[in-house]
């Protein structure tokens, strides 16, 4: 059936965008140090009673973070930068290809997740960050996109 892998990709897309907004909702929640019983009553002041995370769609989700942000105070963290010289390399080398248009996220934590199973590159040996680097340096040469690890 043609056009039904994509249909799944966007999905699956769509799927984990939603994932990641609602782990940052139980971040700033964890990060602001709310009581349970506060949590539930935020999100029912903010989402039209509804006391689950779960329960909210995306947009509902993006208004509960900025409230984090407004009411709360809440900051995300950024992502810290690599303690060795060869970690500081490969995250120099993802900012470039994120530049150049080669990858789609300007963080490089899926596709060291998919290449170590670490997330960031203080968590790789060296040999590991050898050939995360090398694998940039490919993909610099031929100009295109990894596949499913910039997404």
């Amino acid at each position: 059936m043609p056009g039904t892998y994509v249909k799944r990709q966007k999905k699956r897309g769509r799927q984990d965008n939603r994932r990641a907004m609602l782990a940052k909702v139980h971040i700033a929640k964890k990060e602001t140090g709310m009581r349970d019983e506060d949590y539930r009553a935020f999100l029912a002041r903010h989402c039209g009673g509804k006391t689950s995370a779960a329960k909210l769609t995306q947009s509902e989700m993006s208004d509960v973070l900025a409230a984090f942000r407004d009411e709360q105070g809440w900051k995300q963290k950024p992502f810290q930068p690599a303690k060795t010289s060869q970690g500081r390399l490969a995250l120099a080398l993802w900012k470039e290809l994120y530049k150049d248009g080669l990858v789609r996220s300007s963080r490089p934590t899926q596709f060291l997740r998919k290449m170590t199973g670490r997330d960031h590159p203080d968590f790789c040996n060296p040999e590991q960050l050898n050939d995360v680097i090398e694998a940039m340096k490919a993909m610099r040469r031929r100009g295109d996109y990894p596949s499913e690890a910039g997404a």
